[in-house]
């Protein structure tokens, strides 16, 4: 990695011609004009301690994951005095006292989370300025926080903003990454380097949860085991350490009954009660058989409780309580067959295949579009006749809200749960949640959203906010449709495909210069009205040259939308597309397959 020091800052801004987007992953303040991409504020919160636009400029490109939102709805949910047990274990105490990994160990649903988030806050309370974290969550289907890189990245944000300065580590890794106008992404090697020379300076405390969530657990525990004697580090899973980790770390597991979790569910139950009709032996009742019942698993008895709630009567309440289910999945069964017994099952099915196998986070107003998308009809219904309501769509123990009005599962072994019983769906009697339908059906409900809009999208900005799906369906149908294994002629997503790929129709030059935008500036975050407001001002003013049908069916990859294509005469060297043709298109990405494409 080059040491070499640029002292002279480039003006803050990228020509739109180039094809790196590195520095604009989750921007969220930005202008663009004249063919120069201006960043201008940052649009959530960091940890800064300078409003510098080096700073700013720095952060953008890194693109670390945002986990305070983890930490943020942790912190929303925890109950005041519970965790507290863990603060005088005599292992978390004689962690504290030398550099050490302390590993937490607990099923699935057993507070881990809020006992990583008890020693963060009592960590700086106790004056440690330097406490870092990173919460592994395999709900993000983007995999930006359950890979090695994700963390590497977190934790480089937040030890690199200290004392209003930036760490000359990570300056100098921005700089050598700098070429000319365009800023390249670092590699995870850089980023180790980086890490490491921050690390040098700092001893930081970090706390790392929900191991068992990452989807690189090899290299994560090789990078702990080299630096498990240098820094206090917490980790919270699942599972045991293994390898050489397993000898070195000190350990705290919370399924034993010696545990302080039993307690925290006491005091929880205590604290709810306090705002609940159960009164008398019946809140008795209900407080021991949930405690009882619990297996030490706090998930399960939040779900419990909140069935409980809906209970009209005392009889019904007992009745509940008789036939309480032994564990989380038969929980997460319960939930889903309540959902198909609904008049929202349509839409409960709908979403919960959008939530498992979408390629972005989804917002609360992008969910209301989703349900207003009818794919057998293939229309848009109006969506401003009442206010959309999430919790009378689904149960809520399959699906949740987070502070930044980001829908999501409930909880990662919701996710598990749905994709495990996928191969047993018409054994246990629930909604079928299968790769193949989601990619399907969310394919489908794109091109019907787009195909919507009106001739002259493009040239009103201000409608853009009205349809916050827009950039989702524009940018990911052809990735949902790549996805499929086989797609027939019959398809009515082939048909559908079709009309989306004809060149005459308004929609489609529409969707190719939509796509070919984000094309060139990826992972912009546009879940605002000013981001859409500026993005759709920016495709006025820049021309964003679409390819020809063919080009887009070549990189959906199904051979017949292909040949199809051909034989109506369009041609593979016609000009257009980011990489602008069918035939210079595969070598600039392994993804798209060239064996496909006829000769």
């Amino acid at each position: 990695m080059s040491e070499e020091l640029v002292t002279n800052h480039r003006k803050h801004s990228l020509n739109v011609n180039s094809h790196d987007t590195g520095m604009f992953a989750n921007a969220s303040n930005f202008e663009i004009s004249g063919g120069q991409f201006m960043v201008t504020a940052s649009g959530e919160e960091r940890n800064l301690t300078s409003t510098s636009d080096e700073e700013k400029k720095i952060s953008e490109w890194l693109n670390a994951p945002d986990c305070l939102t983890n930490f943020t709805t942790a912190i929303n949910k925890k109950t005041a005095g519970t965790g507290q047990w863990i603060l005088s274990h005599p292992e978390y105490v004689m962690w504290r006292n030398s550099p050490n990994i302390l590993w937490i160990k607990g099923k699935a649903g057993s507070g881990k989370t809020i006992l990583s988030t008890t020693i963060i806050e009592d960590l700086r309370h106790h004056g440690k300025d330097n406490v870092c974290f990173h919460y592994f969550d395999s709900r993000d289907n983007s995999g930006a926080k359950s890979g090695y890189r994700g963390l590497l990245l977190s934790l480089i944000q937040q030890m690199s903003y200290h004392k209003q300065t930036i760490h000359s580590a990570l300056q100098r890794l921005y700089e050598s990454c700098r070429h000319g106008l365009s800023v390249a992404p670092p590699s995870n090697t850089e980023l180790e380097i980086c890490l490491n020379m921050i690390l040098e300076e700092a001893t930081p405390f970090i706390v790392l949860d929900a191991m068992d969530e990452c989807c690189e657990t090899v290299e994560v525990l090789n990078w702990l085991s080299s630096i498990s004697n240098k820094l206090w580090i917490v980790v919270t899973s699942c599972h045991p350490p293994e390898g050489q980790l397993a000898s070195v770390t000190g350990q705290i597991t919370i399924d034993n009954p010696d545990s302080g979790i039993h307690e925290d569910i006491a005091t929880y139950l205590q604290i709810q009660m306090q705002n609940h009709i159960f009164k008398g032996d019946l809140k008795t009742q209900v407080t021991t058989k949930l405690i009882e019942k619990s297996q030490g698993q706090f998930r399960w008895v939040d779900c419990q409780f909140k069935v409980l709630k809906r209970c009209a009567t005392p009889k019904v309440v007992w009745r509940t309580l008789e036939k309480l289910p032994h564990d989380l999945e038969e929980t997460y069964a319960q939930a889903v067959k309540k959902s198909m017994e609904s008049e929202h099952n349509e839409d409960a099915h709908n979403l919960l295949l959008w939530l498992t196998y979408a390629f972005e986070p989804l917002s609360l107003n992008q969910v209301a579009d989703i349900l207003s998308i009818d794919l057998d009809e293939q229309v848009v219904d109006q969506r401003d006749l009442m206010d959309f309501k999430l919790h009378l769509v689904i149960d809520s123990n399959l699906v949740a809200i987070d502070t930044n009005n980001v829908v999501q599962l409930a909880h990662y072994s919701v996710k598990e749960f749905l994709i495990k019983s996928s191969k047993y769906t018409q054994t246990l009697g629930l909604f079928e949640i299968n790769e193949q339908l989601a990619h399907h059906n969310i394919s489908q409900a794109c091109i019907i959203y787009i195909l919507q809009l009106k001739n002259d999208f493009l040239m009103d900005d201000q409608s853009w906010p009205s349809f916050p799906l827009v950039h989702y369906a524009s940018k990911y149908w052809i990735d949902h449709m790549k996805a499929l294994n086989v797609l027939s002629s019959n398809d009515a997503l082939y048909n559908l495909a079709m009309k989306i790929l004809n060149e005459e129709s308004p929609q489609f030059i529409t969707w190719s210069e939509i796509y070919e935008f984000y094309e060139k500036w990826k992972d912009i975050n546009y879940n605002s009205e000013e981001i859409l407001h500026k993005v759709a001002s920016t495709i006025q003013k820049e021309h964003y040259i679409g390819g020809k049908p063919l080009y887009y069916a070549a990189i959906c990859s199904h051979k017949n939308l292909v040949e199809f294509l051909v034989s109506n005469n369009q041609n593979l060297d016609a000009q257009g597309g980011t990489y602008g043709s069918c035939q210079r298109l595969v070598p600039h990405n392994t993804r798209y397959q060239a064996s496909r494409l006829p000769t």
